[in-house]
């Protein structure tokens, strides 16, 4: 199992890797998760997407204490596979960790997310789209004339600037 990979516990004056330690440590992160892969020593290339990607989940939440980066979680899987890493994303968001989740799936943000702030890049002289392409455009990002650039959308979809 690759949680350790990089810091690896060891034991002993000789440092030996405390592999039985290391076990029991990715057995219960992957059980607080609720991830189900065959044993503890599988090998990650032997395991589905939505199993690496747990894995992947479990050694972020691991190791990182105040925040959970997520780019494109589900972007290579299947419909089983996401269904099952939104579980495991709503698991986190439920024992209160923070996550900062990047997608452009907008169903899924809507479903996984408690705020949304839609970022846009455009280079100043790049062309505006036609008018009826950017009525499309603003109404499914939550643009507001009002506010061009940057728009934050709540929960409850109040628009608010984001800084």
């Amino acid at each position: 199992m690759n949680m350790f990979l990089g810091r690896e516990l060891t034991t002993g004056p000789l440092r030996r890797l405390d592999r039985r330690r290391m076990i029991a440590e990715t057995e219960t992160v992957l059980h607080e998760l609720d991830v189900r892969i065959p044993s503890a020593r599988a090998i990650i290339r032997e395991l589905s997407g939505g199993q690496r990607q747990g894995v992947a989940i479990a050694r972020a939440t691991h190791w990182a204490a105040k925040l959970i980066l997520m780019d494109e979680p589900t972007a290579a899987l299947g419909v089983a596979e996401t269904s099952k890493v939104e579980s495991i994303i709503l698991g986190l968001k439920a024992r209160g960790l923070p996550i900062l989740m990047i997608s452009h799936n907008l169903d899924q943000v809507f479903r996984l997310s408690d705020r949304i702030c839609v970022l846009k890049a455009r280079s100043a002289d790049q062309r505006a789209p036609d008018a009826k392409r950017r009525q499309e455009r603003d109404r499914l990002d939550g643009h507001r004339p009002e506010q061009p650039g940057r728009t934050c959308l709540n929960r409850l979809a109040k628009p608010c600037r984001c800084a």
